[in-house]
């Protein structure tokens, strides 16, 4: 028998601030995941952007990595 990999996947989820406003939530989405895997993920962006450099991009941490 021959076990193959599964293919996974997370995708942030686009959002909007406007300046000089709070950070919005960070969230995305993660597919293929089994929930015996207890993945989870951890959304950001840097911090301290311009409105003239948008937009930025969202990044997602996974936990676990392996």
């Amino acid at each position: 028998m021959t076990i193959t990999k599964k293919a996974a996947s997370v995708s942030p989820i686009a959002n909007t601030k406007v300046y000089g406003s709070p950070e919005p939530v960070l969230t995305g989405t993660l597919a293929g995941f089994l929930e015996a895997d207890a993945v989870t993920a951890s959304y950001s962006r840097t911090a301290g952007e311009t409105v003239l450099g948008g937009p930025y991009t969202i990044s997602a941490v996974l936990s676990p990595t392996g």
